[in-house]
């Protein structure tokens, strides 16, 4: 058993194996950063009203769950309300600084990327996703769930 575990949290192996982790707390990054392959849910109903999602300007003439020919970042954060926000690049560039944002977008399309062809390799599409980032110790760490079906929209491939 490691010893990574606090003596106190220890118990059998058994128990404890595939169904227990380490976590740390994380000073979290306030904004969702979400990567979108499909146009559906509020990127569509945003899609029609400006031809845009989260100011990334898209073709004319896309219907509600066209495949994009690149994944999007368009990322969000919460309202007063506790809904998901849509916002821009710049919005979060500005909140958090031109590099850091440019490392989430870049770091959720790279992890986008992956899920996806997995998900292909197993018949689903992965229309798209949300990640949750923070920071322990200054530097940038993935937090929370990731790739379930509460955090991303799957769809049967042979549909």
């Amino acid at each position: 058993m490691s010893t990574a575990i606090p003596k106190a949290a220890r118990g059998p192996t058994a128990t404890l194996a595939g169904r227990s982790v380490i976590v740390k707390k994380a000073e979290v990054i306030p904004f969702e950063c979400v990567a979108r392959g499909y146009l559906a849910g509020s990127g569509w109903a945003e899609y029609k009203k400006t031809r845009q999602v989260c100011g990334v300007r898209l073709p004319a003439g896309l219907v509600e769950a066209d495949r994009l020919a690149e994944p999007i970042f368009t990322p969000a954060t919460k309202n007063d309300r506790g809904h998901d926000e849509n916002v821009s690049f710049d919005f979060v560039a500005n909140a958090i600084g031109l590099e850091e944002a440019g490392r989430l977008r870049d770091l959720t399309l790279s992890l986008y990327a992956r899920a996806r062809e997995y998900a292909a390799s197993r018949g689903l599409l992965l229309a798209d996703t949300k990640l949750e980032f923070g920071r322990i110790d200054g530097r940038l760490v993935w937090i929370d769930e990731a790739f379930t079906p509460d955090s991303s929209r799957y769809w049967d491939a042979a549909a």
